[in-house]
């Protein structure tokens, strides 16, 4: 599947219902416009938005994007602030509700930190928070167009953040397909940023819609033939099969790889090269090793300076890896480029 980058909305004192409406329609796929999810997605930013703007500015933003496979919205808020209460966190995550007034809209304005979210979460179809004290909050909420999507049979989660510096195109992009125990995720940095990058990228990740039952080194040399009528780019690709506990990773230029497992962790390193400058691809090499139940990958561009230290191993353990992401693209972020960062999880219980 190729999934949309996010699109970010900044909140500042001036975001008022007209500008958080036009966010939220302007990430939303045309087909999704006017359904009831929308509208909830809608409702749900405007309610974030207050409670940003109230205990979070001036480092405060929603991510935004349409998803594709089950159709729907995600919205990320994001920020630096004072992080919510742990008491408050405890009732966001059961079924517990604080006491809040109703205001104009249905929508709960916050008078103290997180008492604006239960509304949020009583509109999503999936609600996650994260919150440090002193350091900031991460709130995912999803929205489906049936309230029971379908299920994810397969124990590996996988989630991405991914931004633009400019406004006519991302210049990353990155895509997944699963077949059987068997899944790939792909992550593609097109050379620079815009449009053009844009137009490399998502070449590149159309390469992989064949891919399921094909070779690493395939992919490659497919992507490369793809992306010869573009300014070109760099891919890293990795492959994981939950029946056979294995991993499988290659790369061709600056998209790094770690795997975090219960013990170690690992890099993943690409080889230099441009897919899409050549009539012969970037010889990958393909490394090959063990995958093993509750591991986590984390794969980015050169659109963030990510340090893996000990505080991102425990953060791997968060059971969606959406949240890991928009912490690393919060944390990391150069600000000078397109930025993304992918995440996958294995949720079954690991290996004493």
């Amino acid at each position: 599947m190729i999934e949309a980058p996010h699109q970010k909305f900044r909140v500042t004192r001036a975001a008022d219902e007209a500008s958080v409406r036009s966010a939220v329609l302007g990430a939303a796929a045309p087909a999704l416009i006017g359904s009831q999810l929308i509208e909830r997605a809608v409702e749900a930013s405007l309610a974030l938005t207050l409670n940003l703007q109230q205990h979070a500015l001036p480092e405060a933003y929603l991510m935004l994007r349409s998803t594709s496979k089950p159709a729907g919205m995600e919205v990320i808020s994001i920020d630096h602030g004072p992080g919510i209460p742990a008491q408050v966190q405890h009732l966001l995550e059961t079924d517990d509700q604080p006491r809040v007034s109703p205001a104009e809209s249905g929508i709960f304005f916050p008078r103290r930190q997180g008492l604006g979210l239960p509304r949020v979460k009583a509109l999503a179809d999936q609600f996650e928070i994260f919150s440090e004290p002193k350091v900031g909050t991460v709130l995912l909420s999803r929205f489906y167009e049936t309230a029971h999507h379908l299920p994810n049979a397969s124990p590996l989660r996988c989630g991405a953040v991914s931004t633009a510096i400019e406004a006519d195109g991302c210049g990353d992009g990155w895509g997944w397909i699963r077949s059987g125990a068997s899944f790939s995720a792909l992550l593609v940095d097109g050379l620079g940023h815009g449009a053009k990058a844009a137009i490399a990228a998502q070449a590149a990740v159309a390469s992989l819609r064949d891919q399921a039952d094909s070779s690493v080194e395939d992919y490659f040399s497919r992507a490369n033939a793809a992306m010869r009528k573009t300014r070109g780019g760099a891919a890293s690709l990795c492959r994981i099969d939950t029946d056979k506990n294995s991993l499988q990773f290659a790369g061709a230029g600056n998209v790094e790889a770690r795997v975090f497992r219960k013990v170690r962790d690992s890099g993943l390193m690409p080889v230099p090269g441009t897919l899409g400058l050549s009539m012969t691809s970037p010889k990958v090499h393909v490394t090959s090793g063990d995958w093993e139940p509750g591991a986590s990958l984390v794969m980015h561009t050169d659109g963030l300076r990510i340090r893996f230290e000990d505080r991102l191993r425990r953060l791997t353990r968060h059971s969606d890896p959406v949240v890991l992401a928009a912490l690393l693209h919060r944390d990391h972020l150069k600000g000078n480029d397109d930025a993304s960062v992918l995440v996958i999880h294995d949720t079954r219980q690991e290996i004493a």
